[in-house]
């Protein structure tokens, strides 16, 4: 499913340790584009969990479509934001910068 020509502009918050995180090329892939149709929001947690609490909530205030998290304090501090944005856990590895993530196989509801 590629992403359809659309007014809004779906918002995917990305919650990391701090390290540059590149945009998964599949997201390109699948027709969402920064600034075009969608916006991507990220937020560096420093791997502290009082902090990833704090950028999980920064992302639900933000009203984030989706939210993925990089490594499980993210994922623990995402989860325990929101119960209503869609969640998913990234892996990146020193081989690939990339993401693999089925949450981007299908648009976010609107």
């Amino acid at each position: 499913m590629h992403a359809q020509e659309s007014a809004k502009k779906f918002r995917i918050g990305f919650l990391d340790t701090g390290q540059s995180v590149a945009v998964p090329k599949l997201l390109t892939d699948l027709g969402y584009i920064d600034g075009q149709n969608a916006v991507f929001e990220h937020r560096a947690s420093q791997a502290q969990p009082e902090r990833a609490a704090e950028m999980a909530a920064d992302l639900v205030q933000r009203k984030v479509d989706v939210m993925v998290a990089f490594t499980n304090v993210n994922a623990f501090a995402a989860k325990q934001a929101t119960s209503t944005i869609p969640t998913s856990s990234g892996l990146r590895t020193a081989h690939s910068p990339q993401v693999s993530c089925p949450a981007w196989r299908t648009r976010p509801a609107t």
